[in-house]
């Protein structure tokens, strides 16, 4: 049974829902300190846990190693060269950012970020599907016609 979306309300569920009233957004902060608190115990009870060499090492779970460091360090200056940012995307851009390659190369080539390239892979993808959908529904119409057509002949 879903729950009414005031019983949610100033909770980390009605954060996650879409509502961002203060007390949503003090809980779901709340939560979150909570996460990390609980993956730093985990990871002094057994370091091999931490994925050491990535920015979530540094950032999730606290590790200042030089590998975490480093890439924490790497992926804050690679957002600084998104000299495209904000920009209209062009249709080459589109088509660029739907080839079959890493993102992350398509992201540096284009001047965008990875999340830009990954929500225009998204959308265009969804675009995509609406078009097909359509395009089976004037087929699917324009066969009855001509089966009503049809009938109307006999």
């Amino acid at each position: 049974m879903k729950r009414a979306a005031a019983d949610v309300c100033g909770t980390p569920s009605g954060y996650k829902r879409g509502c961002r009233c203060t007390p949503c957004r003090e809980a779901h902060a709340e939560h979150t300190a909570a996460q990390k608190r609980d993956r730093v115990i985990r990871a002094a009870a057994d370091p091999s846990l931490v994925p050491h060499g990535t920015q979530s090492g540094y950032v999730n779970w606290s590790c200042r190693c030089t590998p975490c460091c480093e890439a924490n360090r790497a992926a804050r200056h690679s957002a600084d060269r998104a000299v495209n940012g904000y920009r209209p995307w062009t249709d080459a851009e589109r088509d660029i950012a739907m080839q079959d390659r890493p993102i992350r190369e398509i992201a540096a080539e284009l001047g965008r970020t990875y999340h830009a390239v990954l929500t225009m892979r998204y959308q265009q993808r969804q675009q995509q599907e609406r078009q097909q959908l359509q395009n089976q529904q004037r087929i699917r119409s324009a066969s009855g016609s001509v089966l009503t057509a049809h009938k109307e002949a006999s």
